[in-house]
């Protein structure tokens, strides 16, 4: 009985493909690159550059390994704006309750 081949298609801006979680840096600097630009995507582990799910194995360790990688090297520009908006209301509240416009 011949294997079951799977395939996730091509890469794309949004779409990163790892062999394994050896390429972890490099994953770091993809999604990063990519979350940067378009604000989501997708990272998969155990792919090769072609789309072939080859698979890894992974612990609750690893998971938490990726995770932490990924959260050190991003910051989400979501965060600035929103810090942003919360301070020109502040000093809108302000103006308001001192009278002036």
């Amino acid at each position: 009985m011949p294997e079951k081949y799977y395939s996730l298609g091509d890469e794309t801006e949004q779409v990163e493909f790892k062999k394994s979680t050896g390429e972890l840096k490099e994953a770091v600097i993809s999604i990063a690159a990519i979350l940067n630009k378009h604000g989501s995507g997708d990272l998969y582990f155990g792919v090769k550059n072609n789309g072939d799910v080859i698979g890894q194995d992974i612990t609750d360790k690893t998971t938490r390994e990726v995770s932490q990688a990924i959260g050190s090297r991003y910051t989400a520009p979501a965060l600035f704006r929103k810090r942003s908006r919360r301070r020109n209301l502040r000093r809108e509240i302000r103006k308001q309750s001192a009278g002036t416009s």
